[in-house]
């Protein structure tokens, strides 16, 4: 969260998932006490705040199991294709089970090229 490009609402959501991110966010808290980080720690906090939380860790969209049905073979392409798809959902960019099949379909050709 600390890196010097700001992170995606994705991966700030994906941390926001995580069982542990309670803990990491008062260990955030802590060092912006010191003065470490103050500034990028309470824009983080803020980013955080403005999520709804029904919107951090919802369903995805797109399963393993809706590639096989399109014919797709399980293997790496098969991670990359439902991260990215759920990045985008996680990201607001997709909202309906078709309109990230789409997606997928693209994605796929472009992987495979």
């Amino acid at each position: 969260m600390l890196q010097p490009d700001a992170p995606s609402v994705a991966i700030m959501k994906r941390f926001l998932a995580r069982p542990y991110s309670g803990d990491a966010r008062k260990l955030l808290e802590a060092l912006s006490q010191t003065g470490f980080e103050s500034l990028r720690i309470k824009w983080l906090e803020k980013q955080f705040a403005s999520f709804p939380p029904d919107t951090i860790a919802p369903p995805p969209f797109v399963t393993g199991d809706d590639l096989i049905i399109l014919g797709l073979q399980p293997g790496k392409s098969f991670k990359t294709i439902l991260d990215r798809i759920y990045d985008l959902q996680l990201e607001g960019k997709l909202f309906t089970k078709p309109e990230a099949m789409k997606n997928v379909h693209a994605l796929a050709a472009e992987l495979k090229n």
